[in-house]
Parts: structure tokens; sequence; C-alpha cells
């Protein structure tokens, strides 16, 4: 009897051992192929997310803001009361991490691996690569997903992939379907322009000074806008940003200014010297709206799908009509779950 009762013991304790190891155990795991064509094995559920630079942590942000750790640099919120207006309920206590690709208040490994990250989303593009992150975060033991985007078409793909991580492929694809439908638009009302186009200077410093080239991933929104950049160069480095002289910009003779810099735009409209500028003397400065983030660049992603249709707009206002203002409630509640008023449309479009 004795025997029994300590083999029943065993038995209760082993029993008891498999069940702490089965309820121990991670979650089943899954594979995916990433948009690189590495094949990832991810867990079954994932519910914390660090993105590695602005254009993915956006992606992530727009398909389940609750699954992001951090920003990788702060909206543009300058009001007290526009985090409440501008930034999904879900995301507006995120902390800022930095990144660990390109530019910027970077995050170190050991500060990120102590906020548990289920996976890491890494941005792959023409002058990034993934390897260095993918050795660092194999040795660490956490998932690397690399997304490939080097331009506003890509995102779709983006969208999707995103989509089957966090198990919301509805969500995803109406993202995707959006960013399809302004390509489509944007590429036909393209198509259809006769010569001469809009001349555009894309000025992004508070100076004036700065600019892209032409076929930078940072002036995709004026090409896809139908304007004509006036500086003509193949893009040598990420951050861009090159300079040139005001005496440059007289003679390119641009039509239109496009910038985000608000002290530019009050500054060039004033000073004499850029009033020797085509644009500037005609009342052409077009100023991009950027709360809580840039509609066309820095970091260059999926607001551009609004910002090239804000900007073909301003260009050619008879060739592609839009509702700025529809348009623009419509954007902010699909991809950041936020209901503008008109006050919060004046405030962003003036």
């Amino acid at each position: 009897m004795a025997i029994f009762r300590g083999s029943r013991k065993a038995w209760f304790a082993l029993a008891a051992a498999l069940l702490a190891a089965f309820l121990a155990a991670p979650a089943t795991a899954r594979e995916i192929v990433d948009m690189t064509g590495r094949r990832v094995v991810l867990p079954e559920r994932v519910e914390r997310v660090y993105a590695t630079a602005p254009p993915v942590a956006l992606v992530v942000y727009a398909v389940d803001p609750k699954t992001l750790l951090g920003w990788n640099f702060p909206p543009y919120l300058p009001r007290p009361g526009d985090r409440a207006r501008f930034i999904a309920p879900d995301a507006r206590d995120l902390p800022v991490l930095g990144n660990m690709m390109g530019h910027g208040q970077q995050t170190g490994l050991e500060a990120l691996l102590a906020l548990k990250p289920d996976i890491v989303v890494g941005w792959a593009n023409t002058f990034l690569e993934g390897a260095p992150l993918e050795k660092r975060f194999a040795e660490a033991g956490v998932p690397l997903v690399l997304m490939k985007i080097d331009t506003l078409a890509d995102y779709p793909k983006a969208f999707a992939l995103m989509g089957e991580i966090l198990s919301a492929p509805a969500r995803a694809g109406a993202l995707a379907g959006y960013v399809s439908a302004a390509l489509a638009r944007l590429d036909a009302h393209v198509a259809a322009l006769k010569p001469p186009r809009v001349k555009v200077y894309y000025a992004e410093s508070p100076d004036g000074l700065a600019t892209d080239c032409d076929l930078s991933i940072h002036a995709e929104a004026i090409r896809r806008a139908g304007g004509e950049n006036v500086y003509h160069c193949k893009q040598a480095e990420l951050v861009g940003l090159e300079h040139v002289s005001l005496e440059e910009i007289i003679s390119w003779a641009p039509d239109v200014i496009v910038t985000a810099e608000e002290a530019f735009a009050g500054r060039a409209a004033a000073d004499p010297r850029w009033r020797a500028v085509k644009a500037a003397g005609d009342g052409g400065i077009v100023r991009v709206p950027r709360l809580p983030f840039n509609w066309i660049d820095r970091p260059p992603g999926y607001m551009q799908a609004l910002g090239a249709q804000f900007l073909a707009h301003r260009f050619y206002p008879d060739a592609f009509p839009l509702d700025v203002r529809d348009e623009t409630k419509k954007f902010y509640g699909l991809f950041f779950n936020v209901d503008l008023d008109d006050a919060d449309l004046d405030r962003l479009l003036n």
C-alpha cells in the first residue's frame, strides 16, 4: 500500500512538472518570409515590436499602434492638446527610443532588450543593409524582420507583411488599398500631363539652402505629383540635404518652392534676396503640413500617399482636383484612428 501511495505521489509530481513545462513553453512558432526573402520564425502572437527606423515604425503604428514599443523620434506636436487630437489613443504615451538604423538618436542594444520585444522590424533600402542587425539580433535571440522599402510603391507589400505578422490582415489590406489607389490616380495624372511641367525647388532647412536630388527618396512626392525638381542629380547617401546657393536657385527659376519649414516660408516671403527667386516673388511657396508627421519626407514614408496628392493639386489644381479637407480627414481616420474636426483641419492646413 505504501508503494502504491509512493507511486501515486510520483505520478502527480510528474504530471505537475509536465503541466508547468507546458505553461512555461513559448507560444507555437510560425514562419514568415520578409521583404528581403529571408525566412523568419516568429512567435504565434506578436505583441511587442521595436522598429529600427521611422519608416517601418510608422507601418507598425498604422497597423496596430498598441504593439509599438516606442517612437524613433518625437512626433511634431507643438501644442499641449495636439497629442490627443492627432495621435491614436493607444500610442499617446509612447516613449522616444531612438533608431538603430539611419541617423538621429540611437538606441543601445541592452536598453532595447530590456523592453523584451517579441520581434524587431528593420528597414532595408538602397543605403541600409540588414546584415549587421541580423548578426546582433541573432546573437540576442530576437527575431528580425526586414522591410525593403525604397519607394511609396513598396508600402502595399509592407502593410501586407505587417498585417500577417500582427494577425491583422483586414486592417493592413485597407491601408495597402489606400496607397495603391492613390498611386494609381497619381500615375494616371502624371501620364496625362503635357509639357512644360511645374518647376519645383524643395527647401529643407530654415535658410532654404538645403535640398534633395530629383531622384532622391526624399523628393519622391514631388515626382509623384508631376513636378519637375530643378535640382537634377542622383542621391549619394541616405540623409540627403544637399547644400546649394541662392544664386543657383535664382538661376533655376522655379515656379514653386515646396517646404515644411515654417521659419523659411516666412523668411523667403519677406527677404528681398529670396524675392529674386521667381517662385518667392510670385507667392509660389507651398508649405507642406507636418502634424504629427511630415506629409512628404523626413521620414520618407506612406504619408506621401496623401502629400503627393496635396502637391499635385497645388501644382495643377485643374488637372488634379482634390477636396484637400475631405481627403485629409479620410486619411487621418484610416491611418491614425483619429476623427479630425474643422478646427483640426484648419490647424493642419493653415
